[in-house]
């Protein structure tokens, strides 16, 4: 983002989200993606996007990321930092909606991660990135 947009608006426009990713940014196919929810405590469910929206309450959160590199530059004039001189730009600001996660947990049959011995939920994205939060956070 331009620094002398960061304070006009709230929101970032979607032409000005900073893009930094790994891989190439996967397209998806919005009428044949399914996400695959399995593990400790649940049964194996697939859904479609239209099922998501369907079956599941849409809650709305407005969400600010930032790329760990954000300021980068800044650090290389005390010492050399690896990666790519970010400046003040790899922010963004959008509002997020879909399903929460613990709902779809839940149709899937995780009553009682405690008692299944599950800690953690596992997301691997479509270009298979992989990430993972506490499951209390879910």
């Amino acid at each position: 983002l331009p620094e002398q947009l960061m304070l006009s608006e709230w929101v970032t426009p979607s032409g000005l989200w900073f893009v930094r990713h790994h891989h190439p940014v996967p397209l998806v196919d919005e009428a044949t993606y399914t996400l695959r929810v399995t593990g400790h405590g649940c049964k194996t469910v697939e859904l479609t996007l239209s099922e998501l929206k369907e079956k599941f309450d849409k809650v709305e959160k407005v969400v600010t990321i930032q790329c760990s590199g954000n300021r980068r530059s800044h650090y290389d004039a005390v010492r050399k930092a690896q990666g790519i001189p970010w400046n003040v730009g790899a922010v963004s600001t959008a509002r997020f909606g879909g399903a929460r996660l613990r709902d779809v947990l839940l149709y899937a049959g995780l009553t009682d991660p405690e008692g299944a011995g599950a800690e953690h939920v596992q997301f691997i994205a479509v270009d298979e990135m992989l990430a993972s939060i506490p499951i209390d956070k879910a």
